[in-house]
């Protein structure tokens, strides 16, 4: 049978085994202390194969712990990363045991996860695809989107005012240029259904439209050859015209 030939403390606050004077595998103190062994301790290969396994679940549930201290994950998102490192038991162990500590509730992570990827502009889509990957199984993501996205008591639709933002930030430019088919296309691909984007185009192109009559407006009052330029009168007519036109445009889009 192997014998224990050296206990050595390790920087970790570990203690390294060795068997036949070779490295081992490594205890935490507490299993260490419970498995009362000692040096030229005889084991049997079934005493190994139980050590190993305590020392692979511990070593799991320490790095669940490390990763919570950072910040908030769900079970399965936990789960998964785990995985990467250690056995699917000791993974499952280490996340059951956070559960068991409070550490761990899908539905609270939910929520906040969601409401951080709104403030980010994210459609609806774009929110329950993450936290699908995330680990959050789909009736607990589908609940917390609805409720997400749910119309404010002033009758404000969230997810209509999240593509508004998302439209005037990043896609006034092209709805300026007439480009409103590569704004929509753009808009689909982030998720967002059509009746949004419909509505969303009318009021931005709305928006953009009153933007460039004030601004007419100031040059006007302002510039005394502007007044009277009949040429720039045109001009300025021509483009009022124009953008009556695309606003009509959009509005039965």
């Amino acid at each position: 049978m192997p014998r224990l030939t050296q206990i050595k403390e390790t920087k970790k606050g570990r203690l390294a085994l060795f068997l036949d004077g070779e490295f081992a595998f490594s205890l935490d103190e507490d299993t260490f202390a419970a498995a009362a062994l000692h040096q030229d301790d005889e084991l049997e290969d079934w005493q190994i194969e139980e050590l190993r396994k305590k020392s692979e679940t511990r070593r799991a549930l320490d790095k669940a712990m490390d990763y919570l201290s950072l910040r908030d994950h769900a079970a399965g998102e936990l789960y998964q990363k785990l995985c990467r490192k250690f056995d699917a038991h000791s993974a499952a162990y280490a996340v059951a045991r956070a559960g068991e500590l409070g550490l761990l509730n899908d539905v609270s992570f939910a929520r906040r996860r969601a409401a951080e990827l709104l403030r980010k502009r994210k459609s609806r889509r774009e929110i329950l695809n993450d936290l699908s990957a995330k680990g959050i199984d789909r009736d607990t993501a589908a609940d917390v989107v609805e409720e997400l996205f749910a119309e404010t008591d002033d009758g404000e639709s969230p997810e209509l005012e999240t593509a508004r933002a998302l439209v005037q930030r990043q896609y006034a430019a092209k709805l300026a240029a007439g480009k409103r088919d590569q704004v929509a296309a753009a808009l689909a691909r982030r998720g967002f259904s059509h009746a949004v984007i419909r509505e969303v185009l009318w009021l931005t192109v709305f928006w953009v439209w009153t933007v460039f009559m004030y601004m007419c407006s100031i040059r006007k009052e302002k510039s005394a050859k502007y007044r009277k330029s009949n040429s720039l009168h045109w001009d300025r007519t021509s483009l009022r015209s124009k953008w009556t036109e695309r606003l009509m445009i959009a509005r039965h889009w």
